[in-house]
């Protein structure tokens, strides 16, 4: 007998406002990489994506990027760029605006049923909690 599912919460319960993952991906990667080279660093979307991978799954964790504006503090010490406080408070108000996940359609009926069967669920992720916002 199931008593409890749990979800993934990206590309599970929640995932990118547009049609692809990735397409979604390069934009928001080339636009905060175009913050930065409007400010004189010569960065590629592709070191933006992998550095905030490593602060997500190496800083966030060890309690070194728990907001947003701590977590690029970390993407620009990690790209070896002097962090300031309005290039941050840039790159952190770009990906506020960019960073607009949606609730997938299927998911409130989804668990209504379960939760109808008696069935408990949970949603496990390793995204960062300051990113959330109620549903």
């Amino acid at each position: 007998m199931i008593k409890v599912v749990v979800f993934d919460l990206w590309g599970t319960i929640i995932g990118p406002a547009s049609d692809t993952f990735s397409q979604e991906e390069e934009s928001e990667e080339e636009a905060l990489s175009a913050i930065l080279r409007e400010a004189g660093h010569e960065v590629y979307f592709q070191e933006v994506w992998a550095t905030r991978h490593l602060v997500s799954f190496i800083d966030y964790p060890r309690g070194r990027a728990n907001t947003p504006h701590e977590y690029y503090v970390k993407v620009l010490e990690r790209l070896e760029i002097q962090p300031d406080s309005a290039l941050v408070d840039r790159l952190v108000q770009k990906d506020a605006e960019l960073d607009k996940p949606l609730l997938y359609p299927d998911v409130k009926p989804t668990v209504d049923a379960l939760r109808a069967r008696g069935i408990k669920t949970a949603i496990v992720t390793t995204i960062a909690a300051w990113r959330f916002v109620p549903f």
